[in-house]
């Protein structure tokens, strides 16, 4: 393993039990999210996105989902991981979800992202059937 590999497993890490504990802490949502931004962050890995966009992948639901702020990404990690973290959080005063994706994507491509990359559709697309398959399995248990 190289040793720029073994640094971002050490801030994955780092990334990782960050969600944990402000999830626990803080969180709202009923969704396996731990579980999720552990897996988006290993598919923007397994596309070789940059290491920023990998950690952010991992942050990615915080904003949306506890009482994290950009400010504290930002203290807490850097400014670049904190303002990707914004950039697709979805805007809580939109409740139309067709139009929060709408504006997410538009707001990647004004800050760089590239939406053509198949891997953030996906990831998004992913994202809806697992919340899919997450509630009918809850509904099952009752």
């Amino acid at each position: 393993m190289t040793q720029e590999k073994m640094e971002l497993g050490k801030k994955m890490d780092v990334a990782l039990h960050y969600v944990a504990y402000n999830l626990r802490k803080t969180g709202h949502n009923t969704k396996p999210v731990l579980f999720h931004s552990f897996k988006v962050a290993y598919m923007l890995y397994q596309y070789n996105y940059n290491e920023d966009i990998v950690i952010a992948g991992a942050l990615h639901d915080l904003i949306e989902d506890t009482s994290v702020t950009k400010e504290d990404i930002k203290n807490d990690f850097e400014e670049s991981i904190a303002n990707i973290v914004s950039t697709v959080s979805f805007d809580s005063n939109i409740k139309d979800e067709p139009e929060q994706a709408r504006v997410m994507f538009q707001n990647c491509i004004a800050y760089g992202i590239d939406t053509t990359n198949e891997t953030i559709r996906l990831s998004y697309e992913h994202t809806k059937m697992e919340w899919l398959s997450y509630e009918d399995a809850k509904a099952r248990l009752k």
